[in-house]
């Protein structure tokens, strides 16, 4: 029988060895990808409110009244039927809460959870942060 020596490939050892390191990379990044996604949604909803915003504006431009309270409370589903927005709209916010609208500042704003609120915060402009109500 005839060994031989010249062998070419990796040893045991040295693909747990990689495997472990990979493990260890994981571990450190799978948390900020979660965070990425929880931010994405709340940016989302942000944007979503915006929209919503200017659909107010231009209801109560068009129809020369404010938007009343009993309106208020399925608001997308309200400018949906009234027509300013369109039906495929998301009538709630991807992050759970929900749309109100603020009649003092003419502005739709998001509500949030007190920990998501405390969570995405900081990496808000304060443009941003002005359509955020916390729950």
């Amino acid at each position: 029988m005839k060994r031989l020596t010249n062998e070419k490939g990796f040893t045991l050892l040295e693909v747990v060895i990689v495997l472990a390191v990979l493990g260890v990379i994981f571990l450190i990044l799978a948390p900020n990808f979660s965070d990425t996604i929880t931010k994405a949604k709340i940016k989302s909803d942000i944007q979503s409110a915006r929209v919503i915003t200017e659909a107010v504006r231009l209801y109560e431009a068009e129809k020369g009244t404010e938007l009343s309270a009993n309106n208020q409370g399925a608001l997308v589903d309200f400018l949906i039927q009234e027509k300013y927005l369109e039906s495929n709209s998301k009538t709630a916010p991807q992050t759970g809460g929900t749309y109100t609208y603020d009649s003092t500042n003419k502005i739709v704003k998001v509500s949030l959870s007190a920990d998501l609120n405390t969570e995405v915060t900081p990496f808000l402009t304060e443009e941003e942060k002005k359509f955020i109500v916390s729950s």
